[in-house]
């Protein structure tokens, strides 16, 4: 899923890239579903591999740099949820 969601974001990168290059200034559908795709591959992710806290922590990232804070609190609400993690 990590690489998914790499993917996408490079996809969205490459997508801004261009709409600046033609000079594009006016703000499209896809500026926020390009968004919203990310956040729910990760809510598959999440939900998926409920105990990988690196998921869980790069999920939390990627909301506190969009300053989702709406879906950051969700997020962090459900992570304690997770168990806690085994010594190596």
């Amino acid at each position: 899923y990590l690489k998914y969601v790499e993917y996408e974001l490079k996809v969205d990168a490459l997508r801004r890239l261009r709409k600046q290059r033609l000079g594009l200034k006016k703000s499209t559908v896809s500026d926020a579903a390009q968004v919203q795709h990310v956040f729910f591959i990760f809510e598959r992710a999440v939900r998926k591999f409920q105990g990988d806290a690196d998921m869980w922590m790069q999920y939390i990232d990627f909301t506190v740099q969009q300053k989702s804070e709406k879906r950051l609190g969700e997020v962090v609400g459900r992570a304690p949820l997770l168990p806690p993690p085994h010594p190596a």
